[in-house]
């Protein structure tokens, strides 16, 4: 198991996908610039450097562009990074982030160095190259989940494989219930990066990515090593047909690798699912509820004592849901976290800060209620997750009001 990263702060379309209007992005403006044309897709991404013109980077791959879907941390990181390295991009973010991403490019921050590399960004989902589409990457909160899958449905075609980068354990089957024939694939993600504004991406720490096909392979008979190997490596029998699920986990991992991530797959992503879950589990709401980075919670004892009564309940959860993990293992990545990233809080920490709605159903949330349908008690889950909804259900009330005291001035 890689260094554990409390989250991997997916990214937010914060008003959802629209069911009536599957073709527009969550919080569409009137004045939103126009998305770029069928035929930027696939370009080659060019560096801008500061102190000189664009380079053009020739891409790795066929022209057939990696959709990915939102632009937020997780999303942007994944873009900038397959853009950077020449793989073809279409990312699909919300206006004012499409706006940011056309004037400037997309700036990924890290190691102290800032980099501008423009990726062809898209602000309507019936714009992107659909035809030559080489697979989507599903980088939304849990939260959006359905109205995004629902919204994919008319434009997705046959036999392009879908990925879910995101947090939770839930998400793969949401997805194939309005994308059932779709090849689904699920993906970790420990890394740490956040987005301070639209257009841009900094990279905290992690860079490990763990993929597997969101229904587990069966492990090869004895004997047929070879066989399957053989089959795995085959092409689509014919054009537009679903390629095998271990094709496009390899199609995948290759172009992420060449994007700089470290990739792992996995015959089945339920056990690292639910590891990372508990990680999450133990860390966001508190992070959250104090606005605490995570060197602040391990310094106090309380506190520490309170992340593993989280991860206790966690784990008899899990044993309930008949998915074994090793509490050890888990005990010792949540104490890691605050070694490799001292100074980060969690992306429900962030949400909480931006007062945007968070994450915590699918985390907390979805362990205090598989812990009610299974009679496993889970009181820590339970109070973190309702303080973290009291938080944002006061937020939301404050909203109108705050919109009413700044009438003057439209929202930016």
């Amino acid at each position: 198991m890689p260094d554990a990263m409390p989250d991997a702060t997916p990214d937010a379309l914060p008003d959802a996908l629209p069911d009536a209007l599957p073709d527009a992005l969550p919080d569409a403006l009137p004045d939103a610039t126009p998305a770029p044309s069928r035929a930027d897709a696939g370009r080659p991404a060019a560096l801008t450097d500061p102190l000189g013109p664009p380079t053009g980077i020739t891409p790795s791959a066929p022209c057939r562009p990696l959709i990915v879907i939102g632009a937020g941390a997780l999303g942007g990181h994944v873009a900038v990074r397959l853009a950077r390295a020449g793989v073809a991009v279409a990312l699909l973010a919300r206006p004012v982030q499409a706006r940011a991403i056309e004037a400037s490019g997309l700036c990924l921050v890290e190691a102290g160095r800032a980099q501008a590399i423009t990726v062809s960004v898209f602000d309507r989902i019936d714009a992107l190259p659909w035809a030559a589409a080489r697979a989507v990457l599903v980088c939304v909160k849990s939260g959006d989940t359905a109205t995004t899958a629902r919204a994919l449905a008319p434009w997705l075609p046959p036999g392009v494989p879908v990925l879910s980068l995101q947090n939770g354990v839930d998400n793969a089957r949401v997805l194939a219930e309005a994308l059932p024939d779709a090849p689904l694939l699920v993906g970790l993600a420990y890394l740490a990066a956040a987005s301070p504004r639209p257009g841009v991406v900094e990279h905290h720490g992690g860079g490990t990515l763990v993929l597997a096909p969101a229904t587990p392979m069966a492990e090869n008979p004895a004997g047929h090593e070879a066989e399957n190997e053989a089959e795995n490596k085959a092409e689509p029998a014919r054009p537009g047909a679903p390629p095998p699920v271990p094709v496009a986990l390899a199609d995948l991992g290759a172009a992420l690798t060449a994007a700089g991530y470290t990739v792992q797959t996995v015959a089945d992503a339920r056990p690292a699912l639910w590891r990372k879950l508990l990680v999450n589990g133990c860390c966001n709401a508190v992070s959250a509820l104090a606005q605490a980075d995570y060197a602040q919670m391990a310094a106090l004892a309380p506190v520490r004592e309170l992340l593993d009564a989280l991860l206790d309940e966690g784990l008899a959860v899990a044993r309930a849901e008949g998915v074994a993990l090793d509490a050890d293992e888990l005990r010792a990545a949540v104490a890691r976290i605050a070694q490799t990233m001292p100074q980060q809080r969690s992306s429900t920490a962030q949400d909480l800060a931006r007062g945007r709605p968070s994450e915590i159903d699918h985390l907390n949330g979805h362990l205090v209620a598989r812990g009610r349908a299974l009679g496993v008690p889970t009181p820590s889950h339970r109070a973190v997750w309702a303080l973290v909804r009291l938080v944002e259900s006061v937020q939301a009330a404050a909203r109108p009001a705050h919109a009413a005291a700044h009438s003057v001035a439209p929202a930016r």
